[in-house]
């Protein structure tokens, strides 16, 4: 119970610190604002622009559970499976201040796939995701020199992912160090996966393929978003943009969804050049809708359905994994 206890002070003052950075950044991005000509840019946006985006945004949701079913060597589950329970998994975190259930609930209720197995996957996806943040980062940084006057920050979220990245893939070491965790369910199929992924190099060079593809996916729908709006910029800058409010907004605490530091961090990079802070400000709760919304819905309608809602449930299952942490539970045929 104290355990409890301390990780839901952590998380509360997580919370009030999310909070206090969601306000402030949006009180200074909308400062100035005239919201007339922001209101016509989000009502008015074409429709055909809309569809395209978020056709874009269904193919590089697809590329991203492919590149996760690339991970899974033994386990039986389709790509389609796992583009529902990832965006389903989004949608919940997006409305939730606590991060609570996510894939790896999701897969061992309905599935009852092994956890670790689906821990150690979801964190390879984790740190290819962050290697791909970081590599970004030092390109547009190289290409881009106005954002060196924002060095401060670059670091700062740069020093953030390099941090996770050396926890992500020495959780072997930190687990060894602190017996504790061992008492975990799934521990240690969790470490057997781990392993098994860092040795099959083929698996994780496909994986980061994928990881590549999807995420650039993100520059045609920014250019649809800015023709809509009547942003003339070109989409290169447009795709480091929507990139940098992305891993901004995710590298700090803040409200669900990240509202206020998401639109933050678009506003901010697009006024560097020269973008009208109206249309520049349109351009990003539009795409902070397109990013959101999808997901939401998904998770509105696809939880229901897999029981998420059963927290006995769960507790029944994690009781099942103490038990017999590395027994290996066939999927469900759905």
């Amino acid at each position: 119970m104290g355990l409890w206890k301390k990780w839901w002070v952590r998380q509360g003052s997580i919370l009030l610190v999310g909070v206090a950075f969601s306000v402030v950044l949006g009180w200074l991005t909308i400062q100035g604002i005239e919201w007339g000509r922001v209101g016509e840019r989000v009502v008015e946006f074409p429709l055909p622009l809309l569809a395209l985006a978020l056709v874009l945004l269904a193919v590089s949701g697809y590329l991203r559970a492919v590149r996760w079913r690339v991970l899974w060597a033994k386990e039986r589950v389709s790509a389609l499976r796992l583009f529902w329970v990832e965006n389903a998994a989004i949608g919940l975190n997006n409305v939730s201040p606590v991060r609570a259930l996510d894939e790896p609930g999701i897969l061992a209720l309905r599935d009852r796939l092994p956890g670790g197995t689906v821990v150690a996957t979801v964190v390879v996806t984790r740190v290819l995701d962050m290697a791909f943040s970081l590599a970004m980062i030092g390109i547009a940084v190289a290409t881009l020199p106005v954002l060196l006057r924002y060095t401060p920050i670059i670091v700062g979220t740069s020093l953030y992912f390099v941090i996770l990245i050396a926890v992500l893939l020495n959780l072997q070491r930190i687990i060894k160090r602190f017996p504790l965790l061992n008492q975990l369910p799934g521990i240690s199929g969790f470490q057997e996966a781990i392993h098994a992924l860092k040795l099959d190099w083929r698996r994780t060079g496909i994986a980061l393929g994928f990881t590549i593809a999807y995420w650039l996916i993100l520059g045609p729908i920014a250019w649809a978003i800015a023709q809509g709006v009547g942003l003339d910029i070109d989409p290169y800058r447009l795709t480091i943009a929507a990139l940098g409010a992305i891993f901004f907004s995710t590298a700090l605490p803040g409200l669900p969804g990240a509202l206020g530091t998401f639109e933050f961090a678009a506003v901010t990079l697009l006024e560097f050049w020269g973008a009208p802070k109206e249309e520049a400000l349109s351009f990003a709760i539009i795409l902070h809708s397109i990013l959101f919304v999808p997901p939401s819905i998904v998770a509105v309608v696809i939880l229901p359905r897999e029981g998420i809602g059963s927290i006995a449930a769960l507790r029944r299952l994690l009781s099942e994994r103490k038990l017999r942490p590395d027994n290996a539970v066939p999927a469900n045929e759905d």
